[in-house]
């Protein structure tokens, strides 16, 4: 096993980084989410909110608790079509604030 050297990314993602044989796990694209509680604002929504102790003041969603988005980087141009209807038909406040991007 080799030594391994935890990163926080600026999406909030700990990357882990494995040193064995000249390899790392950054080349393999693995990351790990660490710290991270899921909820729902409604139990009968479909959309998880992230609750992530280790930063303050990032809005971070999912849809199946694998995939996360940053609400300020990621909405809504790295969301499916299907992804954007079910967030903004959940949560019209934000669809509301963040209207005039397309």
């Amino acid at each position: 096993m080799g030594v391994s050297h935890p990163v926080l990314s600026r999406s909030g993602c700990i990357v882990v980084f494995y040193n064995k044989i000249g390899l790392n796990d950054i080349e393999k694209g693995e990351s790990v989410l660490k710290n991270r509680k899921f909820y729902k604002e409604d139990p009968h929504d479909k959309i998880w909110w992230v609750d992530n102790e280790e930063t303050l003041g990032e809005w971070e969603f999912s849809f199946d608790k694998k995939t996360v988005f940053n609400l300020f980087q990621d909405y809504p141009h790295k969301l499916s079509k299907e992804q954007k209807e079910l967030f903004d038909r959940e949560n019209p406040d934000w669809r509301d604030f963040f209207a005039d991007r397309k």
